[in-house]
């Protein structure tokens, strides 16, 4: 759960697609999973025979499948981005409190 995987689509439906994963194993990709915008037809965006890089997010073991997420994927690179902005610009302006990066701005104005 929550590891990233690389695949290949093996079908595809308008409301998902199952995506093999190794060897005798494979995941399903939900449509509302696929993108960060809403999805109503899969079969406009993958094809059998695509590449995709998705996250586990959930393991049925009585079933023994897979849930995949390109959408958590997309929402984990962008945490991993604004993170490290964050403390880029925390760690260039030795400081994260409002009030004095307003005063350091304006004290780099005046000079």
């Amino acid at each position: 759960k929550n590891s990233v995987v690389r695949g290949t689509v093996k079908s595809v439906e308008a409301r998902g697609a199952v995506i093999s994963l190794a060897d005798d194993v494979e995941g399903y990709l939900r449509a509302s999973e696929a993108a960060t915008q809403r999805v109503d037809d899969l079969t406009a965006l993958l094809k059998a025979g695509d590449e995709i890089e998705a996250v586990i997010i959930n393991v049925d073991r009585k079933t023994s499948s897979l849930s995949l997420s390109i959408r958590a994927r997309d929402q984990v690179e962008q945490n991993e981005v604004m993170s490290k902005l964050a403390s880029e610009s925390a760690a260039s302006s030795g400081t994260n409190n409002l009030g004095a990066l307003l005063k350091a701005k304006l004290n780099e104005q005046k000079q």
